[in-house]
């Protein structure tokens, strides 16, 4: 969403192995400043950290709160 927002691919915004990286080994507390200081770790740059930081560290914080039952497909 952030991509469109900004009328760029998602790849340029974020290269998707960047993105696994941080999502395969999340910082210990998830907040914006661990998860820059994780993609400035990793080879980001400054303006894609800051397009980027805060939105991926509120998904990983909403998949941590989401309740399991209501991902699951009802049968």
């Amino acid at each position: 969403a952030q991509a469109e927002e900004l009328r760029m691919p998602t790849e340029n915004l974020l290269t998707p192995e960047t993105l696994r990286r941080v999502a395969w080994t999340p910082p210990a507390e998830v907040t914006a400043e661990s998860i820059s200081s994780a993609l400035a770790e990793l080879g980001a740059r400054p303006w894609q950290i800051e397009q980027t930081a805060q939105v991926i560290a509120d998904s990983f914080v909403a998949s941590l709160n989401a309740d399991p039952d209501e991902s699951e497909p009802t049968s």
